[in-house]
């Protein structure tokens, strides 16, 4: 243990100066890229410039007036002067970022040096783990339960990422239902047929129209299902499908009768209450994962303080 230690506090050592070099790493690729765009301003004054140069040698009604009054030499100098200082700008922000190049070539080269002692490190660190926890001291239980605390906040946050998703896909469903009523009602709704709904304008095929609703349907069911994967965690003693007014009309299929009677304010009502239910219910579970991930970090910090490693960027 005694021999793990050591190295472990060599290599921690050699990560901290991989995270060193990482920040600077990122800093001159920020200056680069700050060059780059002084050098493109540079070059388009610079053609500016030549331009302005070259238009002193043309045969012009502004040629000759400088001529006549003597005034074209001096014209000449003078953007001769501003080319030249242009060119000279622009050639010194090209050797900045040759230079500054070269300093990332070999930043990244060193970088590259660290990548053997950082997989050294990461089994030394998992070696040093499976020894606490083979050893019956409260250090040991104290690791053991932020494990496990871990990998049971992992699995509900991935829950809650995939119920948020699922709300997201109904929200974004819904929203185009809401898009097709109003322009069906912006056509000026006539009749129902078998046919399909007869606007002003346009027809539209029944199938394509009950499609989206039918999509709906089932995007209902999947958050559903999803919200129920995480009742207990998300909110206890509240049934999730309480929050949609609407689920009902969404499962049973209620929607069908509804469009071939043509009872379209009536489905707007409906559309648009449960994307406002779903967007209420999505934010609840954004702040809950929030709380979530905020005590994963907490978590995993405390594992560190235990282990006692260095966290490699």
């Amino acid at each position: 243990m005694e021999v793990l230690h050591e190295r472990l506090l060599y290599l921690e050592n050699k990560v901290k100066e991989q995270q060193r070099l990482n920040k600077r790493y990122h800093k001159v690729l920020k200056e680069r890229h700050e060059l780059i765009q002084k050098r493109d301003q540079q070059q388009k004054k610079l053609e500016r410039d030549m331009q302005h140069k070259e238009k002193l040698h043309k045969f012009t009604l502004e040629n000759i007036i400088y001529t006549i009054f003597l005034l074209k030499e001096k014209k000449r100098l003078k953007e001769e002067q501003e080319a030249m200082v242009a060119k000279l700008k622009y050639d010194s922000y090209v050797k900045a970022i040759g230079s500054i190049n070269r300093e990332i070539d070999a930043i990244k080269h060193q970088l590259s040096t660290y990548e053997v002692l950082m997989d050294e490190y990461r089994q030394a660190v998992k070696i040093k783990e499976k020894k606490i926890l083979l050893q019956e001291t409260e250090e040991a239980d104290r690791l053991s339960a932020v494990n496990n605390r871990i990998v049971t906040l992992k699995s509900q946050n991935q829950e809650m990422k995939e119920a948020y998703i699922a709300g997201e896909d109904l929200r974004f469903t819904l929203k185009k239902a809401e898009a097709l009523i109003e322009k069906v009602q912006n056509l000026g709704f006539i009749q129902i047929r078998n046919g399909g709904i007869l606007g002003d304008e346009q027809k539209n095929s029944i199938g394509e129209n009950l499609g989206i609703f039918f999509d709906i349907q089932k995007l209902v069911r999947k958050y559903l299902r999803e919200l129920g994967d995480i009742a207990e965690e998300f909110s206890e003693d509240v049934h999730i499908e309480d929050y949609l007014t609407y689920v009902h009309y969404w499962l049973d299929g209620l929607f069908e009768e509804m469009i071939a009677e043509g009872k379209l304010e009536g489905i707007m009502t409906r559309v648009e209450g449960t994307r406002w239910d779903v967007i209420d219910l999505n934010r609840q579970l954004h702040h809950k994962r929030l709380s979530i991930e905020e005590e994963i970090l907490k978590r995993s910090k405390e594992r560190k303080l235990i282990i006692g490693h260095q966290e490699i960027l």
